[in-house]
């Protein structure tokens, strides 16, 4: 008779929930997502060392998750790891060119790097990508504001607008806009439509509190992120 160890009976009923996982996904999906939310703990805590760690465990277990790339990608820039960060960014995009998160990402670093030419030119690629979708203009739309392209920036969020009117990054921004022009009461209205569409947006409701000169009170257990992603945690 084999005795049935604790290890051993552990092992047997995760093998069946595997068994069962392989119809929705594959037992490494549910394993990468529990060291995916184990790695956000740590970022949150500033311990990006270990949350980097966490990432890459589970980039390792659903490789063809470019969110876990991603975050990967986002730890390893917080660690001053730059040439790492930009070359994961890509690792992302690899797997899919539309990943708004890592699109964003590495626009970002090359501005901040002074390689404004190159951020330009990945975002028009994405926009050829993907023209019909707001998320590359709203993208663009950042970008020129960072450039002080105000007018272009506009343009974008006019067109990301027609496409997807209640977008809460688009809407954010074109108040953004709008508050660089001193046009306070536009500015306003765009915010609190953002907000309509997205409440957990601290930057959001800072700004909203600066035009009505209210003190801001950050929403009890909020996280604040600089754009919504999907529903799987990535730090930003």
């Amino acid at each position: 008779m084999r005795i049935v160890t604790p290890s051993a009976r552990l092992f047997i009923g995760l093998s069946f929930v595997c068994g069962i996982l392989s119809f929705v996904g594959g037992c490494g999906a549910m394993s990468g997502h529990a060291m995916n939310e184990s790695g956000a703990g740590f970022y949150r805590a500033g311990n990006y060392a270990m949350a980097r760690q966490e990432f890459r465990r589970a980039s390792l277990d659903d490789p063809q998750n470019p969110d876990y790339i991603y975050n990967v990608a986002a730890s390893s820039l917080k660690m001053g790891q730059i040439a790492d960060a930009e070359r994961l960014y890509q690792q992302a995009l690899a797997r899919d060119p539309a990943h708004r998160a890592s699109n964003h990402g590495l626009a970002k670093l090359l501005n901040e790097q002074g390689r404004r030419t190159e951020a330009n030119e990945h975002l028009t690629a994405w926009l050829g990508i993907q023209p019909y979708a707001a998320d590359p203009h709203v993208e663009m739309a950042w970008l020129k504001t960072q450039m002080g392209d105000t007018a272009a920036a506009e343009n974008s969020l006019r067109t990301a607008l027609k496409i997807q009117p209640n977008h809460p990054a688009a809407l954010a921004e074109m108040g953004r806009v709008h508050q660089r022009n001193g046009r306070n009461n536009l500015a306003l209205a765009m915010y609190q439509r953002s907000l309509f569409q997205k409440r957990n947006q601290p930057d959001v409701r800072a700004r909203i509190a600066t035009l009505t000169r209210r003190p801001f009170a950050p929403r009890y257990g909020a996280v604040p992120v600089s754009r919504p992603m999907s529903t799987t945690w990535r730090p930003m």
